[in-house]
């Protein structure tokens, strides 16, 4: 007679094996819900660090005369000059209506918030400047991160 037939038999064995078949179960159930949870927080982190990542290098690539600060309206910015060909342009750094955004114009033309490409996903954008200080914060996905970076001086303005 097989192991199985023998099991079947006895009642109690059973009881005893369908209630580790329910317990396994219920443990892959939860491991799975957790892991869904989990990866969720994960892929949120990942979205805001990428988001500050982008901006902090960025900024590393500048020089001090070259980054600026502002505020157009409700958006604070990030500008980051460059002279190409004779010609002068600026690269803003902002969120608007709900992304992360970049806007590369002369520097003679207006900030316009919705002609920016879209970065990233993000709730809001905040910049500030103290001496050769840039501060940020960036929210994404209703996660939060801030970073301060202190800026060089005599390097030339890189793209």
């Amino acid at each position: 007679m097989s192991v199985f037939g023998r099991l079947f038999r006895n009642p109690q064995a059973v009881v005893g094996f369908a209630m580790i078949v329910l317990l396994l179960l219920a443990a892959v159930l939860a491991f799975a819900k957790a892991y869904k949870h989990f990866g969720s927080e994960i892929e949120k982190r990942f979205d805001t660090a990428t988001a500050q990542t982008l901006v902090l290098q960025k900024l590393r690539s500048y020089d001090s005369g070259a980054v600026s600060v502002g505020k157009q309206g409700d958006t604070d910015y990030l500008g980051f000059s460059d002279t190409i060909d004779g010609e002068s342009y600026i690269t803003y750094i902002y969120c608007y209506d709900g992304e992360l955004r970049e806007l590369f114009v002369e520097s003679s033309a207006p900030f316009v918030a919705e002609n920016g490409n879209t970065l990233f996903p993000a709730n809001n954008f905040t910049a500030s400047a103290d001496k050769n200080i840039i501060s940020f914060t960036i929210t994404c996905n209703g996660v939060q991160t801030s970073s301060h970076y202190c800026l060089r001086s005599g390097k030339e303005g890189a793209g």
